[in-house]
């Protein structure tokens, strides 16, 4: 198998289906597997933070500068409690969180400008322009840059494209979303400790807070902002829920971006000129914030395109990387029990391809942050081909 190959089957979700007597299909046993390598953790400890922070960006090519992020927040946090060594704050967080907030918006973008459209069988003529533009603003840095991108992913997002798009997804009919709760801040901590002492990455294979499953699409103290960014009559009642959870995100990170200003300073809690969080303070974070734990350990935390990415961290003596552990949205998602499986459950169709595209539709809305493939057979076909759908990039 190629590397490529094996990438792409990292994230496996098989459908068996049968035919209903009424006519049409349904979903009648579900497999969601999670072969991510995750342990990437365990190649940070025994580093100095310098080394970690460079090396993160290599190792997870998606998201990298949330990763960045999370691991310096959760430095901060661990420092916290040991006030005599202060992390240097001013210009550096707030280039930080521009840096994420934008990698966060281009992800969005991907999913709405290629991946869903592809889905739906259309072809956008904005996309390479709002990609691009994206792609120029993440090299510029600038605040000015970050908030004329802003103004260029508002006025698709506002336009007639973006429109029938929505139009089209609320037109696929999927099942609701699962009644799955979403986690909350005041778990952190408690999930933060367990990370702790997770040494064989039980919790990240299958992660659950207090014994309960999550979903981390939007920390659950989060207000639903979609009808912030777009005019009511588009966010029609069809669309799924994570539909409008991804869209306020999008519109948390256009008004961050269009407030941002160049000379943004944060105070020794983590605050940014644009709003951004006091980190310090869990009753304040916004999209971007940390949990002291215990003695030299910490949590940082980070809002991102597909959830809440935790990285919780251990300091040795010197200050080095001793001991971290990285939650990522999929492995929250993307589990025997998790969102995505729930929601395949519930799938009914005409047909088995019509099956097979909703099923592609769900895996496309969790978004995981790997390749994934879609396999689709009759259950009782004792040898069956089965309907194979792969999302060539991630």
């Amino acid at each position: 198998m190629t590397t490529a190959a094996a990438q792409a089957e990292r994230i496996c979700a098989q459908v068996w289906w049968q035919a209903l007597p009424e006519g049409g299909v349904r979903a009648v046993r579900v497999v969601v597997e999670n072969a991510r390598p995750l342990a990437v953790a365990r190649m940070l400890e025994g580093r100095s933070l310098g080394q970690a922070m460079q090396l993160l960006p290599m190792l997870l090519n998606v998201c990298g500068q949330a990763h960045v992020l999370a691991l310096h927040l959760a430095a901060r946090a661990a420092r916290e409690v040991a006030p005599a060594q202060p992390v240097a704050c001013g210009g550096e967080m707030a280039g930080m969180l521009r840096a994420m907030r934008l990698e966060a918006l281009r992800e969005h973008m991907l999913a709405w400008l290629h991946h869903v459209p592809a889905l739906l069988g259309q072809d956008l003529p904005q996309a390479s322009g709002v990609l691009g533009a994206l792609g120029a603003a993440q090299r510029d840095g600038t605040a000015e840059a970050a908030r004329k991108v802003a103004e260029v992913v508002r006025e698709f997002m506002h336009g007639a494209a973006f429109a029938g798009v929505l139009r089209d997804v609320a037109a696929l009919a999927l099942p609701p979303v699962p009644a799955l709760g979403a986690l909350r801040r005041a778990e952190l901590p408690a999930l933060g400790v367990v990370l702790l002492r997770d040494t064989d990455f039980a919790l990240v294979r299958l992660p659950s807070a207090g014994g309960e499953m999550r979903h981390v699409l939007k920390l659950a103290e989060m207000a639903d902002r979609a009808e912030e960014l777009l005019p009511a009559e588009l966010l029609v009642k069809d669309l799924p829920q994570t539909v409008r959870w991804r869209l306020g995100h999008v519109a948390r990170l256009l008004q961050r971006l269009s407030a941002d200003r160049d000379d943004d300073r944060d105070d020794a809690h983590g605050t940014d000129a644009a709003g951004a969080a006091n980190a310090g303070d869990t009753g304040m974070v916004d999209d971007a914030g940390m949990v002291p734990l215990e003695d030299d350990a910490g949590l940082g935390w980070v809002l991102t395109a597909r959830g809440v990415l935790v990285h919780v961290l251990r300091l040795d003596a010197e200050g080095g990387v001793r001991h971290c552990r990285i939650l990522a949205p999929t492995e929250w998602h993307c589990h025997a029990d998790g969102l995505a499986a729930r929601w395949l459950r519930q799938l009914r169709a005409a047909n088995a391809d019509e099956l097979c595209t909703l099923a592609r539709g769900v895996m496309l809305l969790t978004d995981p942050c790997e390749p994934f493939v879609v396999r689709v057979c009759e259950a009782q076909a004792a040898a069956s081909v089965m309907r194979e759908e792969v999302r060539a990039d991630a």
